[in-house]
Parts: C-alpha cells; structure tokens; sequence
C-alpha cells in the first residue's frame, strides 16, 4: 500500500474527514492553523551529516514551511523527542539551541512537548499558526488562468545531500564556498513565511499554496489534483542555483530530477491572478512565475514544458520517482 492509498483508507474511517488533506489544518472558529510532522533518524536524517544544532533549526523548519505555505503566522510549538542512549545532555542542549535560532526569529513560543526513550532518535513537532483575520491558502484554490508562481531555488537541498553523502567526489571539482551553500541549504532551510504572508495579503481571491518539501512536482500535482486543473510550467523560468547543474554533472545526476523531485528546499509554489503576478514577481522581491493553469481537469495534470520534451506528472510519475515511506 502506498501512501495515498493509506491516506485515503484513513479518511475513508472517520466520519468527519474535512480537516484532513492540506499540510494544515483550519480551525476557522478559532482562528488557527494547526500542523505536526514527524523526522526519524535514518529515515529524514542521519547524525553522521547533521550537527545536534543544524538538527534542531532543521526540525522547527519543516513546520514553519507549513504555516508558510498557509500564508499564517506562526505562533506556538511542542516538542516531542523519543531519545536514545547516545544522544547524551550536551546533544539536546545544542538541539534545543538551533531550534531556538528560528524560534526567536521568527516569533514562535516552544509551550510544551514530551520527552521517552527509544533505540533510534524520533523528533516530532505540532505546530500552531495565527490566520489574523485572512483565510489560509488550501491546495484547492487554482482556477484556470492563474499564474503560478514560485519562490527560492529547487534542487538545491537534494545537490547538498548529495554532497554530504559523497564530500571526497565533490570536494576534488568544487572551491569549499559552492559546497558549503549548497550543504547549508539542505541542513539549515529557510522557511518562506514572509513570502506567503505577501502572496496572501496580495491575492484578490485565496490563493492555492504548497511548500515544496516533497519536491516541486509534488507539490504542483496536489494543487493541480486537489484544484481539478491541469498546469503547465515552463522548466526554463523555474528558479535554480547557478552551479546546479555542475554540480549534478559530478555523480551523472540529471538536474531536471533534483529540480522535480528531490524535495526539501522549503519553498513555496502557488497560483494567483494575473495581476497579482505581475506585482509579486519585480525585480526586489524572489518571487518568479514559472508557469498557468491551463485548464480543467478531474485528475489533475502536470506538465513541465522543457526544450526538447514535455515530462508528465501524475499520480504514477510521482510513485516512482520521489521518496515514498510506504511501498505498492
């Protein structure tokens, strides 16, 4: 059973199902979105890359993504951590450090959690986010002739994975400042608050929003799925770094799957009105329209339009090409 499918079995067995299905959920009469994610070690993360203080700012930024993508404020957060017998004082203190680093900038209070033992390093956090009197964006909201519009650059975590699993390769064709940009931007992401914030604030109507933790095609498919839509974006307008591509050339990577599918760059895609486009993406503010919704389509459909092929992507595509906790 894959992921989907177990997604679908749990709504299936509750009678009210209609907070399940976006990153978030609305809890309209009280004003807040709400969020939770769970990293395990080996799973989302290994210790032999990642310090205890790139740990714990990597953790409370999964979340921030979240409300980010929701155009919300974030607010509150609870931690939960499952310790093993290696991770001793000194490890949950600079834990506890890094994550505090996003926390004090970005206004969030850490108001409780829970603490156990386990064989293996488990973080899970909830997080709650303020709506201030705007609808939050939902992965519903794209209608034909909207822009889609895109923020920070894609496959750039998934090339500082790479280099961290592989630094003897990288390091004997790359100076150490183009390594070190890339690996600080798979270990420390950057979530996109104030971006969402801005598109919220600026969209004539709710717009549909997702960040990009599972990949960029990921999150276009569950707009385009959710919207009923069919998109199309054109591969040259999607932001990328400069050396990417260099960089993949290394290990015989194809930029175009970092780009698509190799997730965790924390940034956000969203479809808006025309007008709205126009005024978002100026020069001052990394803010880039890379594609439109097209037409209507009960499915959903993605195209990515690239110079000498159009690549799908569907339910299938997704399947078999970015990283899935369940099998078939």
């Amino acid at each position: 059973m894959n992921e989907l499918d177990l997604l679908k079995l749990i709504k299936n067995n509750f009678a009210n199902n209609s907070y399940i299905g976006d990153d978030t959920a609305y809890l309209e009469e009280l004003g807040i979105v709400v969020t939770t994610d769970t990293l395990i070690e080996d799973v989302h993360f290994r210790l032999k890359t990642t310090t205890p203080l790139d740990l714990g700012f990597k953790s409370i930024a999964v979340n921030l993504s979240d409300i980010a993508s929701d155009g919300a404020i974030p607010a509150y957060a609870f931690i939960s951590l499952s310790l093993p017998d290696y991770c001793d004082e000194k490890f949950v203190e600079e834990f506890y450090k890094g994550m505090n680093e996003l926390c004090v900038r970005h206004g969030v209070t850490v108001a409780g959690g829970d603490l156990t033992k386990a064989d293996k390093l488990f973080i899970n956090i909830s997080l709650i986010g303020k709506t201030e009197g705007l609808s939050p964006a939902r992965r519903n909201n794209a209608k034909v002739g909207d822009v889609v519009i895109a923020t920070g650059f894609y496959g750039t975590s998934k090339a500082g994975f790479e280099i961290l699993e592989n630094e003897e390769k990288f390091a004997e064709a790359f100076p150490d400042v183009i390594l070190e940009r890339f690996k600080e931007a798979h270990r420390k992401p950057e979530p996109h608050l104030g971006f969402g914030r801005i598109i919220l604030q600026n969209s004539k109507t709710t717009p549909a929003m997702m960040d990009t933790s599972d990949g960029l095609a990921d999150a276009l498919f569950k707009i385009a799925q959710s919207s009923k839509v069919e998109i199309e974006v054109n591969e040259n307008l999607i932001p990328i770094d400069n050396d990417l591509k260099e960089v993949a050339k290394i290990i015989n990577a194809e930029p175009l799957d970092w780009i698509l599918f190799g997730g965790e760059d924390y940034t956000l895609v969203a479809t808006v009105d025309e007008e709205v486009a126009n005024k978002l993406a100026v020069k001052n503010i990394p803010i880039r329209k890379i594609g439109k919704v097209v037409n209507n389509n009960d499915n959903g459909l993605v195209k990515i339009l690239s110079n000498d092929k159009t690549v799908i992507i569907n339910e299938e595509t997704l399947l078999n090409k970015t990283f899935q906790h369940f099998n078939r």
